[in-house]
């Protein structure tokens, strides 16, 4: 592999990794340092690797920790389970992914007792204009906070309901089958976490108010308090947005950050992504 180059951006998250090639295996001490760069940048784009494949996207994931299987099996490959699709593309009457995914902010599989940590993300094709993924730094949206309002939410847990999040965000999709809906019950998650690699305290508070409740709270002023956390960690001074090139390979850690897609003119572009993540940890609250 050539030498690796790193350039961080100019806010508190995002950079570069130039010249990785992952046509070729690389060793413990070149993955090292990719890794020490991401948990910096909390997300890190790789360009020009517009012959990347399936194989070696989940090669690359794996350097990561386990590959997940998405629990919809309809949107990934046969051949690579653990690749999932997205996109607008529909051939021979069948589409060939997901369409509007992860338009609102988010952390990916955050229904599941053990969330993703780390999601990859590959444009084989994408628009020219619009459909860009957002970014927002939740270590310093937590810091931002006003002291009061840390202490008070340290200890707060919330509740993630899947199938409420499914059915309000997805209503053009096909529906959960009874065996899908029984393999996502809701799951409590700290509102609060430490990230089990920094000790960096982190918002944990993505998807949308649908899904979610506070333990303890009645259930409008526990999304009213979410929604304003939210609005406040996705003001601009916390937010990266990066604008998709074919061939890009974006990587981020889901334990400190939110995302989220923007949209793009659908019957006028093409897009077809790639997505892998990998199995997480169980979220701890602060002691």
């Amino acid at each position: 592999m050539s030498t690796l180059a790193f350039r961080a951006f100019f806010l508190s998250l995002g950079g570069e990794l130039c010249f990785l090639d992952l046509s070729k295996p690389f060793d413990d001490q070149t993955f090292a340092a990719i890794k020490t760069f991401w948990l910096e940048r909390i997300v890190f784009v790789a360009r020009g690797l517009h012959d990347l494949t399936p194989e070696q996207l989940v090669a690359f994931t794996r350097r990561f920790g386990e590959a997940h299987v998405f629990h919809v099996s309809r949107y990934t490959m046969s051949e690579n389970p653990e690749v999932y699709v997205i996109s607008n593309v529909v051939e021979n009457g069948k589409p060939l992914g997901a369409t509007g995914a992860g338009t609102w902010w988010h952390t990916d599989e955050m229904y599941l007792e053990k969330p993703a940590h780390c999601t990859l993300l590959y444009g084989k094709e994408v628009p020219p204009e619009g459909g860009d993924t957002i970014f927002a730094d939740m270590y310093a949206a937590y810091a931002a906070l006003p002291e009061g309002m840390r202490n008070r939410i340290d200890s707060l847990k919330v509740v993630v309901t899947r199938i409420k999040t499914y059915e309000s965000y997805y209503p053009h999709r096909p529906p959960l089958s009874e065996d899908e809906k029984a393999a996502l019950p809701d799951v409590v998650h700290p509102l609060v976490r430490v990230h089990p690699e920094t000790g960096r305290k982190a918002l944990f508070c993505g998807g949308g108010e649908a899904a979610w409740s506070i333990v303890g709270l009645p259930l409008f002023e526990g999304q009213a308090l979410l929604r304003t956390l939210r609005d406040f960690a996705t003001m601009p001074r916390f937010v990266y947005a990066h604008k998709w090139r074919p061939g890009d390979l974006l990587v981020w850690d889901n334990r400190c950050a939110l995302h989220a897609a923007t949209l793009y003119d659908t019957e006028k572009h093409r897009r077809i992504m790639y997505r892998t993540t990998v199995h997480g940890e169980a979220p701890v609250a602060p002691a």
